[in-house]
């Protein structure tokens, strides 16, 4: 068996899959993506891509070409360009990355966040909160840490919890948007909407131009009954963030609302 039918989307012996061709550019580019992820992986866990070469060569049937190392300098990667791989989706890689530089000595509380993130986007909560907890044990005052762990939290309704990490991030800085946000989710989570109010407009006043807090924010205002600031804020959140995955539906819903009490 081809050691790269291990990493692929679709093989041909998956129930209902479509068996690929040769050349086939979704095979070729999911192989490519495979090869570069096991070199990444072989770096970040401390193993030369030619130790890597020698097992391929032991357990594959041959036919496997030579995994090339195209940046073999590089052991560490920057904050930025792992949450450009996040930003692009590419979780798995981001992953890679993040541990990568950590297991080769980086200091940079920012890369244990973007690991927490990296696997908090692949469903790995509790591994995320208990890494994020061993290195919170090194940075306590990390601004980004306590962040990402209450969001970590709040995904898995520990609500006290991720209150306590967003409490302690805007301690540390105040103007932290994405803390005041965080925290008001959570206290949403908890039906406590009229303290969740000033957390959403804490965060406009730091940055107006934020989507999620006005759309945040009118999700608690229709909980309060106050239909029509909900309504003028959902708007304001989708012009700014029309991704927003439920913001049309609960803009619908406040129209239904207001022309039903005309």
């Amino acid at each position: 068996m081809n050691i790269w039918n291990l990493f692929r989307r679709k093989s041909a012996d998956a129930p209902g899959a479509q068996a690929s061709t040769p050349g086939d550019p979704e095979a070729l580019a999911t192989e490519a993506l495979a090869r570069k992820l096991m070199v990444k992986a072989a770096k970040s866990n401390g193993m030369s891509v030619d130790n890597l070469n020698e097992l391929i060569d032991k357990y594959g049937d041959g036919g496997d070409a030579k995994l090339v190392d195209e940046d073999p300098d590089r052991i560490s990667y920057s904050a930025d360009a792992i949450q450009a791989l996040l930003d692009q989706g590419k979780y798995e890689e981001a992953l890679l990355d993040a541990s990568g530089s950590i297991n080769n000595g980086s200091v940079d509380p920012a890369i244990h966040a973007l690991k927490i993130n990296a696997l908090m986007c692949l469903g790995r909560d509790e591994e995320a909160i208990d890494f994020g907890n061993g290195s919170l044990q090194k940075w306590p005052t990390s601004v980004d840490l306590h962040c990402v762990l209450g969001c970590a939290n709040n995904k898995l309704k520990r609500l006290t919890r991720a209150q306590e990490h967003f409490r302690k991030a805007i301690q540390q800085e105040p103007t932290h948007t994405r803390s005041h946000i965080g925290l008001g989710d959570s206290l949403a989570f908890a039906r406590d909407f009229a303290g969740a109010l000033p957390c959403y407009e804490r965060a406009l006043e730091i940055d107006p131009g934020n989507g999620m807090a006005w759309t945040n924010r009118a999700f608690v205002l229709a909980d309060l009954g106050q239909f029509r600031a909900a309504l003028e804020s959902v708007e304001r959140g989708i012009a700014i963030w029309p991704q927003h995955p439920t913001a049309p539906g609960l803009r619908a819903k406040l129209l239904h609302r207001l022309a039903v009490e005309r």
